[in-house]
């Protein structure tokens, strides 16, 4: 009796500490659950967009500026500063109900610990943390102390500058030479343009009607098709968002180029961007609220799709305009200067782009896959397709419907770029998915459109006969 007492006794305090262990293993795993960097993200950015979520930023910062950095491991890597604007309660949100995220570009996430002095984040301070806000705008080398820290259940990783973040050499000089670049493009086809370019609306309107209404009208309305039926929506929405926003641009300086190597019309080529180029303004941002504002977490900021493209696109053409009015000569002289400098310019921002974020791409290549490539070159090729088939069912000569063919399918890509590396932070496209699509567009417009300069003898002859307009010339990039 007393053995089989003691044996369950033995059985007891076996199950006891088993079960102690248990609880401690859930216990133990529950505190040590880490929110990845990409969910982390997307978690702030949603609950950014939800008024009244102040005091969740207020104490993520509050947490940071207590950790103990005693304990602290140093890391060191190239990456970018994100910011998280909540959008308050209606008031004006300040910097303690902001987050910002150091991110290396592996996709690791950092909660960045503000100084308790905000001072030290203004321009002229004499700290690490000078200059805060203008950290943002570009990649960065980043020397950090970083401390793991549980809050409400969920460990997060922040951090503090142990050294002031240094912009890279390379990516400072790519940065200015995009602004520059993208600038003078459009001055350049600002000087091109001649009141007979537009006449052209009015006294041949059928091909710029035809080549406008596929333009922003057929396309989006494909990528849309075409991004639901691979699954884009869901599995990654801003692959879509990016397909959306390279088949909403204009077409640019390159479709005239194109047109011209094509043996097409230049004159309606140059008629159609500048056409275009002046109504994206309101269709690229109308059409990207249409198509991308009922996907789940995706919020489209209009005002600055607008602004970005009054002051890359409108107001450079205008001021090309005016100098072409003004001083004819300099400015038909100065044509192929601008040229060169926009073939620079594609060239520029395709391959630069890849360089300076390759650990970027090598991460992503896994969502972005084979597939998204031959997506891409679908979507140009549809374009350039539908560019002939659309404008012979109106009757339109083939002399003119290579050029629609060209605009449709070859788009101003440095516009698209420059919008989705300006938009992403805002969206929260962690992973910089729009910013992709768009490069990748750059690439395969000009397979398509080398392939199709080919094809245009077989399927859309001019007999040898290359109609000509006076008054037009051809910016060649």
């Amino acid at each position: 009796m007393r053995k089989i007492r003691h044996s369950s006794k033995i059985t007891r305090s076996a199950i006891g500490l088993l079960v102690g262990l248990i609880a401690v293993t859930l216990l133990t795993s529950a505190q040590a659950e880490k929110i990845s960097g990409q969910d982390l993200y997307t978690k702030l950015n949603k609950l950014a967009r939800t008024p009244g979520d102040v005091e969740f930023f207020e104490k993520l910062n509050k947490e940071a500026q207590a950790v103990d950095w005693a304990s602290a491991t140093q890391v060191d890597f190239q990456g970018h500063l994100r910011l998280i604007k909540n959008k308050g309660t209606g008031l004006e949100v300040n910097v303690k109900q902001n987050v910002y995220l150091v991110r290396n570009i592996n996709g690791d996430l950092y909660v960045l610990a503000l100084p308790t002095d905000l001072s030290e984040t203004e321009k002229e301070a004499a700290s690490n943390y000078a200059g805060l806000a203008k950290v943002v705008a570009s990649k960065k080398d980043f020397k950090l102390d970083v401390v793991e820290k549980e809050m409400e259940g969920t460990t997060y990783t922040f951090a503090r500058f142990s050294e002031k973040p240094k912009r890279l050499f390379f990516d400072l000089i790519f940065g200015i030479a995009c602004g520059v670049m993208l600038f003078s493009v459009m001055i350049g086809m600002g000087f091109s343009l001649t009141p007979t370019d537009f006449k052209i609306v009015f006294k041949r309107p059928k091909g710029i009607i035809v080549g406008t209404l596929i333009q922003f009208g057929i396309m989006p309305l494909v990528a849309f098709g075409l991004g639901h039926a691979l699954g884009y929506v869901e599995t990654f929405p801003y692959i879509f968002v990016g397909m959306i926003l390279v088949t909403s641009t204009p077409g640019g300086a390159t479709s005239n180029l194109m047109t011209h190597l094509a043996k097409g019309d230049v004159a309606l080529s140059v008629s159609l961007t500048s056409t275009a180029s002046f109504l994206c303004l309101i269709l690229t941002p109308a059409l990207l609220a249409l198509y991308c504002t009922n996907i789940e977490g995706v919020e489209m900021p209009v005002k600055t799709v607008v602004l970005t493209i009054f002051a890359a696109v409108l107001l450079p053409l205008i001021i090309g305009m005016v100098v072409r009015k003004k001083f004819e000569t300099f400015a038909r002289r100065s044509v192929p200067i601008f040229s060169i400098i926009g073939l620079i310019a594609v060239l520029t921002i395709m391959i630069g782009g890849v360089a300076s974020n390759i650990n970027l791409f090598k991460e992503t290549a896994r969502d972005f896959g084979a597939m998204a490539w031959v997506m891409l070159f679908l979507l140009t090729s549809l374009g350039i397709i539908i560019g002939i088939v659309v404008p012979k069912l109106f009757g339109i000569g083939n002399y003119q419907t290579r050029a629609i063919s060209m605009e449709i399918g070859i788009r101003n890509v440095v516009l698209g770029m420059t919008i989705a590396i300006l938009i992403q932070d805002y969206m929260g496209d962690f992973n910089s998915h729009m910013f992709i699509v768009s490069a990748g567009f750059a690439f395969t417009m000009y397979i398509a459109g080398g392939i199709a300069t080919i094809f245009y003898k077989k399927i859309l002859p001019t007999q040898g006969r290359e109609e000509k307009r006076e008054g037009t010339e051809v910016l060649s990039i």
